[in-house]
């Protein structure tokens, strides 16, 4: 199968995520291309939680300008994990944008996920999001820490792949 792995990251937690799914991914045969969203003018990394551009463009839903997805073509694969952060309850700007982008276009499988600080299943609410805009998403997980990412992810990767 091949797998295209879309993610966003600032603090490092959902690239760490993307990394270990890629990596769980190859190691089970499947040829794994990955892609990190950034957008052309990066947000702070200190104090990003009261960043007023970051407050503002996600409570905003605003549509930013990315970058990093130029070679990205959604038609060249089976199967589409998208994984973001959870900024004030919401997927980032930067993975909002890239969808938005694309939403046409996706008509592959998507697994979504989502990395947070808080102990909340974020990554239903991506779920609903998505199917909102007519994506057929199979598969959805939520990481808060990253002490047994590695366990979750070999567990959810098997029972996805046994589907």
């Amino acid at each position: 199968m091949k797998v295209a792995i879309v993610y966003y990251s600032l603090s490092g937690k959902t690239r760490a995520v993307s990394n270990l799914m890629a990596r769980l991914l190859r190691d089970a045969g499947h040829e794994v291309s990955v892609f990190e969203v950034r957008p052309v003018k990066e947000y702070s990394h200190r104090l990003a939680h009261i960043n007023p551009r970051v407050i503002k463009d996600t409570l905003s839903n605003n549509i930013i300008e990315i970058k990093g997805i130029e070679e990205f073509n959604p038609r060249e694969y089976d199967l589409l994990i998208i994984a973001t952060p959870i900024w004030i309850g919401r997927i980032t700007p930067p993975i909002r944008s890239f969808i938005e982008k694309f939403k046409n276009e996706l008509t592959k499988p998507v697994i979504c996920v989502t990395t947070s600080d808080i102990r909340r299943d974020y990554s239903l609410k991506f779920r609903e999001y998505l199917e909102s805009r007519g994506i057929k998403v199979v598969g959805n997980v939520s990481f808060v820490n990253l002490e047994n990412a590695e366990k979750v992810m070999e567990t959810f990767i098997k029972k996805l792949l046994i589907k």
